[in-house]
């Protein structure tokens, strides 16, 4: 999921075209990810698109390499709010 959430902020953040539509395109060509997978993949693009200027910064501290880092961020964002939306009745 890591490497997946890595490859897939790479090339929204390439900005060649609107992030829905590459998101949509990424996930034509990566038909073995479920619909779980998908929408925490989703989550974590649009929270690291959202809050770009923070997380870079935090993703630029530290050992290893930076998109790593800002995946594993946006990853991050992604499941706390899944854990907050589980929880709630």
């Amino acid at each position: 999921m890591i490497a997946h959430t890595e490859a897939l902020l790479k090339t929204v953040l390439e900005f060649k075209g609107a992030a829905d539509q590459t998101i949509r395109r990424f996930f034509s060509v990566h038909p073995e990810l479920g619909q779980t997978e998908r929408g925490i993949l989703t989550q974590a693009v649009f929270e690291v698109l959202r809050y770009k200027t923070e997380l870079t910064y935090l993703a630029e501290k530290g050992d290893g390499a930076p998109a790593r880092r800002l995946a594993l961020l946006g990853l991050t964002r992604a499941m706390e709010y899944a854990a907050v939306r589980a929880a709630l009745p």
